[in-house]
């Protein structure tokens, strides 16, 4: 599978400055009730491993990044643990990378470098490629008609102040 590129559609995943986006929507994006904390679903796993030998599940190929990660905490939390010690343990956990399904767009934010990636969207725009960090990913913030396809955006997410 190409990295950063959408395996169904061939659309590259959109990257932008998380600064580009409504504060609101950011917000949104970390703790709505369609996110889900990836760093706090991995840490449940571990815990479910040490508890009960948890194994947990590959991705379909025909499930979104999102779809698998809600079957894999859906999974988690149906075992039979005491989650009230684990709660109590990660109180002060606080997200850094969350995924996300808003207003028909799926994605990641990476909260510590303020990095939003768009892997499905309704929304596309022709951009330039991104630097190596994110290869074959379209790079949101640089407009360019004879670059790539990229999912991006809704237009009411967009910070008005940008």
């Amino acid at each position: 599978m190409t990295p950063n590129i959408h395996p169904k559609t061939g659309i590259a995943y959109g990257v932008m400055n998380a600064n580009n986006c409504d504060p609101e929507i950011l917000s949104e994006l970390m703790f709505g009730t369609d996110t889900i904390d990836i760093t706090y679903l991995e840490a449940m796993v571990q815990h479910a491993v040490n508890k009960c030998q948890y194994c947990q599940p590959d991705q379909n190929q025909d499930e979104t990044q999102f779809e698998y990660l809600t079957r894999v905490k859906a999974e988690v939390q149906a075992l039979d643990i005491d989650w009230q010690e684990f709660d109590d343990a990660n109180e002060e956990h606080s997200p850094y990378l969350c995924a996300f399904n808003k207003d028909n767009t799926q994605g990641m934010y990476f909260v510590d470098s303020n990095i939003l990636m768009i892997t499905e969207s309704p929304v596309t725009a022709m951009v330039s490629r991104c630097s190596p960090c994110y290869p074959n990913a379209g790079d949101l913030d640089n407009k360019n008609e004879d670059g790539i396809e990229a999912y991006n955006i809704p237009e009411s997410w967009e910070n008005e102040y940008k």
